[in-house]
């Protein structure tokens, strides 16, 4: 059957070698998201399937710049830093040497942060409204 030969496939093959990954890609954010007052602290969520193999790391890049040092064998981030404006992230996987092996697709995404009103528009209180308007005078 397929998935027989697949599976002697990869049983057969060097660690490494020619190896792909089903699922590669980064699923939270998600493309074209936007996400709202995160406090310059982004969660990222990656999917990959099969498992990551023994000798495999994660890389995660946003803005074209890794989140950690060195590759890792998580699939969850938080990474600081992430200001308003657009983003995108990718997922790598890399080799012992840190040779890239496969990569994601980049998502894009969108940081924004919501505006708190310094003083009331409208109140049904007059008194009110008089000293709010005093204290943006």
């Amino acid at each position: 059957s397929a998935s027989a030969s697949a599976q002697g496939g990869a049983a057969g093959t060097a660690e490494g070698e020619a190896f792909q990954y089903d699922t590669l890609e980064v699923v939270s954010p998600a493309e074209e998201e936007t996400l709202w007052n995160i406090g310059t602290e982004l969660s990222v969520s990656i999917a990959l399937t099969p498992s990551l193999r023994p000798a495999h790391r994660i890389q995660l890049l946003v803005d074209g710049q890794s989140v950690t040092e060195e590759p890792v064998r998580a699939t969850q981030f938080t990474v600081g830093g992430v200001y308003r404006g657009t983003h995108t992230a990718v997922v790598a996987i890399v080799d012992s040497d840190g040779a890239t092996l496969q990569q994601s697709e980049p998502v894009t995404f969108f940081v924004r942060q919501s505006v708190q009103p310094r003083f009331f528009l409208c109140c049904t209180d007059g008194l009110r409204t008089d000293f709010l308007r005093a204290d943006i005078a």
